[in-house]
């Protein structure tokens, strides 16, 4: 033991460690080290102190001095320092830290100073462990994402720190590009920091930016706020403010950002945003933005209303628990074209949107209810399906032993059942009939708004019901390598009204005659069947080579014959059709009484069908050179090559349906996919007349014969029609659109910057992935159609996109598109961007079509500062 009062100074050897209980009382010493073991008093500190040093230290009893070098550390509760040089004073409770300075002038182990999080990167550094006060000299701090330098510092107990001639940037480097300099800031960390006058320098060099003082936030977590507004000039609708607004920071799991534009010539909109998530269970985000563009003139007044919805909603699977999901993207037809902010949303017509809801319930059954809706921002048609629900049985074997697999085939005998009710709302036009009406609704023949005002209109155009479906099969092997599959199957409808069919002889506009169509209330069952059988099988055929490289090539075809029969539907006793005069000359039709209702009418006519169908696939076996494991690849040479057709013997005339051919592939790697898909009429077509019209339009008259084109001497038929689709995506070698994705998905989740990835996920055009030095995205679509004599319809076109890195810092990024038929570009965009470390330039450029416009904007990366930029733009509707 050492005497308190002993004026002894022990030198400790390297890597020793030790720890102080320190107070005001500075009678004992406590150390670890089996050197020194001295206990002293509780005092007005009780946090232990843990030191320790890589060179040595020295303990001096009688100056009360603990000395550390070499790499020194001292560990206070949540207060680390790390340097060269410490020396504490455990009577005065006051810690000093240094680096040292070599032979050669240069210093080194400069004081590190955390305290609660923070770091701190300083010259020299003065702590009080009772006061918690510490003044700090040549500082570098990161508060969030900003870093602040300063010439010292003093912290006082609270935690806030006021800092003399301090520089704040975002920028990360020892000499930052641009930084906001201040004679003073006072800082509370984790909230904000205040500065009296500040300038904003660039690369050192003072600009004209002088402001009397400065708030800015820098939160450890979100926060609200105000949202800076961006301001320029339109020339058709005048001077704007844009993007201004609030963000609303509510807790962790939801959010809202409230936004707004304003135009001096009277256009005006709003932006509403969410982000929510519920931890374990389901995430999502919705957005709702309404425009009112008023480009009108004191002549002529022009305004447009628009408006567009957005929602996805993902939830987390839990057993037992139910599956709420939805991806909407609903608005306006006219939105798109006069907010064109995504060149691909622009370019479509077709928006689909689904809401659903599915539980399973016991082993046995599962429910789900949806709402799909479809719409057509060209012709303004929508199709609102809710709802949709559906009640399924699982397959059950009722004959299979408990246990046991199925072996005979009365044990595989299995059913299921099904039900599903719907209710589609649709503001289409309704199909007019072929033959003269006598109580037409005017407004079937237009596409009325789909607005609560027509919601009568639309209700009258609705079609639901309910349908009920047992299947039942059972399958076993014939002739060892064949399956045969019997099956029955059940069908139900059951509607709430029907169609009822009268001539009126003096009915009609012109008292011509006319047939009246009624609508009759009430419960309607309409239910059919039908059996049959399915024979399949699989050959297999295998050429085997002797090359070093192509070890076999390998062809599968799986052939499937189907047989079904159903008795005729048109059958009086059934009541499904209605045998209806429908002229002055006494003819007749065959009408179902549930013509366009939602299921359908089960076919008129003898049904005895059969079906054909033909599968291949073709792959090699090949040796790569480069795989030293000695293992061969498959290589699909053909993924899948089919054809089908079907026969109907019941029939009295075309019996033999269209042949259908689909091909898929993909060749280099799976770089490149392939898929084909064409239609073969295989019956002859005979020209009765071909005229010109005054608009030099050829109008062709011909007729479709029951004669089989090999009869005729021409082949199995005519090529009706065809789909080519080929798409692929390159990259260099290791740079797969995976590869891309991955790196996207893995910065958003394991990224340090959350509140960087956060403005990612909400503005994904703005990611640039300077690691890929090129990609190229191509689609190719070819369409063709031809009936008998008529001339052919080709459409070809082709989209592609991409970026390409021109250096380490530059890259080009493009989206267009080419119309070979009309041998014109698409709508396209250029952009070039410019990698400036802390900031960045993005160029935006539409060169022609509709929206010509460009940009130009400079700001900073960081999602604190995206309101200090530069732009510099010429919208398209300067162009008009």
């Amino acid at each position: 033991m050492i005497s308190p009062t002993d004026t002894t100074a022990v030198k400790l050897a390297t890597q020793d460690s030790a720890s102080l209980a320190i107070s005001g009382d500075t009678t004992a010493i406590a150390e670890n080290d089996s050197l020194i073991n001295v206990q002293q008093p509780v005092g007005d500190i009780e946090t232990e102190i843990d030191y320790k040093s890589t060179d040595s230290l020295k303990i001096d009893l009688k100056t009360q001095f603990v000395t550390m070098y070499g790499e020194g550390e001292v560990n206070y509760g949540k207060f680390k320092l790390e340097a060269d040089r410490i020396k504490l004073n455990y009577s005065t409770n006051v810690v000093d830290a240094t680096g040292t300075t070599d032979s050669t002038g240069t210093v080194y182990g400069t004081p590190l100073f955390t305290d609660d999080g923070h770091l701190y990167e300083t010259d020299t550094i003065k702590y009080n462990f009772k006061s918690q006060k510490s003044i700090i000299r040549g500082v570098v701090t990161q508060e969030g994402e900003g870093y602040i330098h300063g010439d010292k510092i003093k912290r006082v107990e609270s935690g806030e720190a006021f800092v003399d001639h301090a520089k704040y940037t975002t920028c990360n480097l020892p000499e930052p590009h641009f930084h906001i300099d201040a004679n003073k800031i006072k800082m509370i960390p984790g909230k904000k920091f205040i500065s009296g006058p500040f300038n904003m320098k660039i690369a050192n060099i003072p600009t004209p930016l002088w402001l009397p003082f400065g708030f800015f936030p820098m939160p450890n977590n979100k926060s609200s706020g105000i949202i800076i507004p961006t301001f320029g000039e339109e020339i058709r609708r005048g001077f704007f403010l844009r993007e201004g607004g609030y963000y609303f920071h509510f807790n962790d799991y939801i959010d809202l950002t409230a936004t707004g534009e304003i135009y001096s010539k009277g256009s005006w909109g709003v932006a509403l945003r969410s982000n929510y998530r519920k931890r374990y269970a389901f995430s999502g985000n919705w957005s709702f933005q309404y425009n009112h563009n008023d480009e009108g003139t004191e002549a002529q007044e022009s305004t447009v209303d628009s408006y567009w919805i957005r929602w996805t909603h993902s939830p987390q699977s839990r057993p037992g628990a139910g599956r709420f999901s939805a991806s909407v993207n609903f608005g306006s037809s006219r939105y798109n074209q006069e907010n064109p902010s995504d060149i691909d949303n622009n370019l479509s017509q077709n928006f689909s949107s689904a809401v659903s809801y599915s539980k399973t319930l016991g082993k046995l059954f599962n429910f789900s209810a949806n709402a799909n809706l479809n719409q057509n921002v060209s012709t303004g048609v929508i199709d609102l399906t809710f709802p949709q629900v559906s009640f399924n049985m699982n397959r059950v074997n009722p004959f299979q032993k408990k246990g046991k697999s199925a072996q005979t085939w009365y044990e595989k005998i299995n059913f299921t059942y099904s039900m599903n009710a719907s209710n589609r709302l649709t503001n289409n036009r309704v199909n007019s009939p072929s033959f003269p009406v006598d109580n037409p609704n005017p407004m079937d023949s237009v596409i009325i708004d789909f607005t609560p005002e027509n919601f009568d209109e639309i209700w009258k155009r609705s079609q639901n019901g309910f349908q009920h479906r047992i299947p039942v099969s059972t399958s076993f092997k014939i002739l060892k390598y064949f399956t045969l599959s019997p099956n029955f199957n059940w069908n139900e409808i059951h509607y709430f009204k029907k169609l009822d069919y009268t001539w009126i002889e003096n009915g009609g506009a012109d008292g011509s005659g006319a047939v009246r169509i009624d609508t009759l209330g009430g419960l309607q069952r309409v239910y059919s069947f039908n059996g049959g059988a399915n024979l399949n099988t699989r050959l297999y055929g295998t050429a085997y080579f002797k090359s070093e490289k192509i070890q076999a090539i390998r062809h599968v075809m799986a052939p499937t014959v189907s047989m079904s029969f159903s008795p005729d539907f048109g059958a009086d006793r059934y009541g499904y059709y209605q045998d209806v005069q429908v002229n002055n000359n006494g003819d007749t039709r065959r009408l179902s009484r549930y013509e366009g209702f939602l299921y359908g009418t089960p076919t008129s006519g003898k049904q005895a069908n059969m079906s054909f169908s033909i599968s291949n696939t073709l792959e090699m076996k090949v040796l790569s050179k480069n795989d030293t494991t000695g293992k061969a690849k498959i290589v699909p040479i053909l993924e899948n090559f089919s054809i089908s057709t079907n026969y109907n013997f019941a029939a009295d005339s075309f019996n033999l349906s269209p042949f259908s051919l689909v091909a898929r592939t993909s060749l280099f790697n799976k770089k490149l996919s392939i898929n084909w898909s064409g239609t073969i009429d295989p019956y002859v077509y005979v020209l009765e007349n071909v005229s010109e019209g005054t608009n030099g339009e050829v109008s062709v008259r011909q007729r479709r014969t029951s004669q089989y084109a090999w009869n005729a001497g021409q082949g199995i038929g005519q090529l009706s029609s065809w789909n080519l689709a080929l798409s692929t995506r390159l990259s260099p070698k290791g740079m797969s659109a995976d590869d891309r994705a991955k790196r996207y998905e893995n910065e958003l989740r394991y990224g340090d910057n959350q509140a960087e990835l956060d403005y990612l996920i909400n503005h994904p055009d703005t990611y640039v992935d300077w690691n890929v030095p090129w990609n190229l995205s191509l689609n190719l679509n070819m369409n063709y159609n031809k009936t008998g004599f008529q001339d052919s319809k080709i459409t070809a076109s082709m989209r592609f996109n991409g970026d390409v890195s021109l250096t380490e810092k530059w890259k080009i990024t493009y989206n267009s598109g080419y119309d070979f038929v009309q041998r014109e570009f698409t709508q396209t965009n250029l952009g070039i961007l410019r990698d400036l470390h802390c900031w960045e330039m993005r160029v935006d450029w539409t060169p022609f079509g509709r929206y010509t416009s460009y940009s130009l904007t400079i700001q900073a990366k960081s999602s604190l500062l995206r309101d200090l930029k530069l732009n510099r733009q010429n919208s398209w509707r300067d162009q008009y």
